[in-house]
């Protein structure tokens, strides 16, 4: 129940009208986990076969369980419905701001958490992974909040999502508007 009310919210944020279908393996522990998927985080979607496995959490209402089916979900069913991330910045920002939290910690919570953040533009390339992963995913889930809030999920989707960090400045302009205005809205939203 609670992979399926995560599952659900993904459809919603997302308003999928035909989403995927997908397999989901809910590991006992970390060891069993790494021992069958070579991944011993959390979770981890195989995008491309529609498969996710995570490791078995809290299943109550809004827990544990049902964000990491909400941020793996977001993965395969956008990557289903909409195609592959140009960007992780965009990429995991989208699985953060549709789970609505990250590390078991609501996302306008890291709004006081994150003590000078990078800028949006280190974080575009290959800065994200070299980044700490408690800065980047909750920056980058802010990110698409601003962008959504902004200019609205279908430019998110057609623009930001699938640029690099070389066409980022472009995707913006096509999405309305610019790299300067998203980071000022993420800025407002921390400040």
């Amino acid at each position: 129940e609670a992979s399926l009310r995560g599952l659900g919210k993904v459809v919603a944020k997302l308003q999928l009208a035909a989403p995927a279908s997908l397999s989901m393996y809910v590991h006992p522990d970390r060891r069993s986990k790494l021992s069958l998927t070579g991944d011993q985080g959390d979770g981890h979607a195989v995008v491309a076969a529609g498969v996710l496995h995570v490791l078995h959490a809290d299943p109550s209402p809004d827990g544990p369980l049902e964000s990491l089916a909400a941020h793996e979900g977001t993965h395969a069913l956008a990557f289903a419905a909409w195609g592959p991330a140009g960007n992780s910045l965009v990429g995991e920002g989208l699985t953060v701001w549709v789970s609505g939290r990250y590390g078991g910690i609501a996302l306008d919570e890291w709004k006081a958490r994150l003590q000078d953040p990078p800028r949006l533009a280190e974080l575009l390339g290959a800065g994200f992974r070299r980044a700490p992963e408690q800065t980047t995913y909750p920056l980058a889930g802010l990110l698409v909040a601003a962008a959504v809030e902004s200019i609205g999920l279908d430019a998110v989707r057609e623009h930001l999502l699938p640029a690099s960090a070389e066409s980022w400045d472009a995707a913006c302009a096509a999405a309305g508007t610019s790299a300067e205005a998203l980071q000022q809205a993420v800025d407002v939203m921390l400040a």
